[in-house]
């Protein structure tokens, strides 16, 4: 497997499938920059369409998305099919791309698209499976970054630092978002001893609500079970919002009685590098719980590393909801992962 991550300039190529997701974060649009200057007269396009949700606000960001890629496909008289995405069930969507792409009898030689600017965690790490089944010689993942984060914003209104850190830490979990349940993803539940101790690697930048999830689901056990928070080196390339985010990592670490390391954000083949690095001595000494909440880069590393180590179990937190207000803000600069088999 050879893996290659490059800022994106330019798409060239026609590819055989690209699937755009529609979500709430306007960075899912920037891919439309990309491939609006390439013949997808041939190329077969799936738009995937996040179902309604509680939040109205979520459903209303959703749909203004929606609209303005069916406008920029209906304007360039292109084929689609639009495949419903319920993001407390990935797996419907995955079997009906399954099913798609068995109709349609595409060719796994060819180049395949995917932009997961917009992607959750559950839905990247099954797409990314189900194309390696299908046996995809050449995956193309587009990934457009923030520029901000609305929580700094908010941060900024606290004049007491220390105190805001110590809000996140203690009560953030439970405005953000909401969680249904803890628990590894359907095939990569690993190979757990029981004979052996357990340790917990959780990769986080801002979204450290999920690590305090973890931590609560798993407080009977955890004075023997050992952690390592991994914090992002630089998510954006923004220096207030990585002082402010190693500040709340530093507080975590303290909390819990965790080890510390920083790690790289982007380039998919140094992340995995990373997780090697981090991992391998404790691999068939503990049971490794990985626990990915941090950029959607990083949520596909921790796949494929899962993928290509099965004894590692990859937990996800399911999240129910989740409020616009929070999350990222701005279009940053977008990246292209090349996977080929």
């Amino acid at each position: 497997m050879e893996l290659n991550t490059q800022i994106l300039t330019s798409i060239n190529t026609s590819p055989e499938l690209i699937v755009l997701i529609a979500g709430f974060e306007k960075r899912c649009l920037s891919i439309l920059r990309y491939i609006n200057g390439i013949n997808l007269r041939n190329s077969h396009i799936i738009l995937l369409v996040y179902i309604k949700q509680e939040d109205m606000e979520v459903n209303l960001a959703n749909e203004d998305s929606e609209k303005v890629i069916i406008s920029f496909l209906k304007n360039r008289k292109l084929n689609f099919e639009t495949i419903p995405l319920d993001h407390l069930n990935p797996l419907r969507t995955i079997v009906d791309l399954k099913n798609y792409i068995s109709r349609n009898k595409l060719d796994p030689s060819k180049e395949i698209i995917i932009d997961i600017s917009s992607a959750k965690d559950s839905l990247i790490t099954l797409l990314t499976i189900q194309l390696l089944k299908n046996k995809f010689q050449h995956i193309k993942f587009i990934y457009t970054m923030p520029k901000s984060y609305n929580l700094v914003e908010i941060a900024k209104k606290f004049k007491d630092l220390d105190k805001f850190t110590q809000e996140i830490i203690n009560k953030r979990f439970q405005r953000i978002s909401k969680f249904i349940k803890v628990a590894p993803f359907k095939g990569f539940e690993g190979i757990p001893d029981p004979t052996i101790p357990s340790r917990f690697i959780f990769l986080v930048g801002l979204d450290v609500n999920k690590v305090l999830v973890v931590c609560r689901e798993f407080e009977d056990s955890w004075v023997t079970t050992k952690k390592i928070l991994v914090g992002s080196s630089a998510f954006v390339d923004n220096s207030e919002i990585r002082d402010f985010t190693r500040e709340i990592h530093s507080r975590l670490t303290k909390r819990y009685e965790m080890d510390y390391s920083l790690i790289e954000n982007h380039n998919l083949q140094e992340i995995i590098s990373s997780l090697n690095k981090i991992i391998n001595p404790f691999l068939n000494k503990e049971n490794i719980i990985l626990c990915c909440f941090g950029t959607k880069i990083q949520m596909l590393a921790c796949t494929l590393f899962s993928y290509m180590n099965p004894r590692i179990t990859l937990l996800k937190v399911q999240m129910k909801q989740y409020r616009p207000k929070y999350f990222s803000k701005g279009i940053g600069k977008s990246l292209i992962i090349d996977i080929s088999t």
